[in-house]
């Protein structure tokens, strides 16, 4: 019980305190995570509409991020570099996706997915020599199996080397 305890200790200090950070935030959220089935079944009502508040801030968070994104091209790669106007920890990584037109051919599917607080990616694979590649990014955050996300950056673009 003593996880469920400090559990519900850390997420009313997310509802007492209107100032307080994405940090602690996170780490109420991810001591529920931690919880087994039947430990967050033990978590009273308070504590179950805390998690939501809690859930709902970090959405917010996330949808909220403005990002910028910049390129270099070396020879055999192009490195994606992003800026993040907003709380970038509240994000569980970027979605980094490529085409080789500036409006469409992205996909459904990203190219590549960073992991938290990442800030650049390196793509070294499928660039062909004198071809100029867009590549767009946007933050995520997955709570209860949906995925949320942040505006997309600005295009940037390179011609492969």
């Amino acid at each position: 019980y003593a996880e469920v305890y400090m559990t519900e200790v850390a997420i009313q200090k997310v509802l007492d305190n209107d100032d307080i950070n994405m940090t602690d935030i996170n780490a109420a959220f991810d001591a529920y995570k931690a919880l087994t089935d039947r430990q967050q079944y033990r978590v009273d009502k308070d504590t179950n509409y805390a998690v939501d508040v809690i859930k709902s801030k970090i959405i917010k968070a996330v949808e909220s991020l403005k990002i910028t994104a910049s390129s270099v091209a070396a020879k055999g790669s192009i490195t994606v570099k992003w800026k993040v106007d907003g709380d970038y920890s509240a994000a569980d990584g970027m979605r980094v996706y490529k085409s080789t037109k500036k409006n469409s051919g992205y996909g459904a599917t990203p190219y590549f997915i960073t992991k938290k607080g990442a800030m650049q990616y390196k793509n070294t694979k499928e660039l062909k020599k004198g071809t100029r590649y867009y590549y767009k990014v946007r933050a995520y955050v997955e709570i209860d199996g949906v995925k949320y996300y942040s505006d997309w950056s600005n295009k940037a673009y390179r011609i492969a080397k």
